[in-house]
């Protein structure tokens, strides 16, 4: 099927391209468990004293085929050039002092970045154990059952 180089595209299975690619992605994922959220309750500075401590980290190599490859491109792309553009308008909006159109910008603003960060997503961590295991979401199933286990 290829060289020992070669991996299948973690997102192929959702779209049925199904190919073997020798492109390797680099992905750093972290995840801590959802309950050290309540430190945000606490306020930001416990939050951003415990998050740290508690984070764990792996660095994983998925196949990305060109064509998801290049619709990654172009999502972040297009991510940053709305963020480019949000900025304007907030400048345009507090140069002519309407508040209104500064406050679309913000807005703006914040759906670029939401866009960015959901559509630059490869493969997301499920959870991330001590062993430095990880267990993933967003990849289609084959390419997840052809992952080795671990033998507890």
């Amino acid at each position: 099927m290829g060289s020992k180089n070669t991996t299948t595209c973690c997102l192929c299975g959702k779209v049925k391209c199904s190919v073997i690619t020798e492109d390797k992605f680099t992905l750093k994922l972290s995840w801590h468990h959802w309950v050290y959220y309540i430190f945000f309750l606490l306020g930001i500075l416990p939050h951003l004293i415990v998050i740290p401590l508690v984070t764990k980290r792996a660095i994983i190599e998925v196949g990305l085929c060109q064509k998801h490859r290049k619709r990654r491109e172009i999502d972040i792309r297009s991510a940053l050039a709305g963020i480019f553009f949000s900025g304007a308008v907030i400048a345009v909006g507090l140069s002519a002092q309407k508040l209104e159109v500064g406050a679309v910008g913000v807005l703006l603003v914040f759906a670029g970045f939401t866009y960015l960060i959901v559509r630059s997503n490869v493969l997301a961590p499920k959870r991330i154990d001590s062993f430095g295991r990880v267990w993933l979401t967003g990849a289609c199933r084959e390419y997840l059952e052809s992952l080795p286990t671990s033998k507890d």
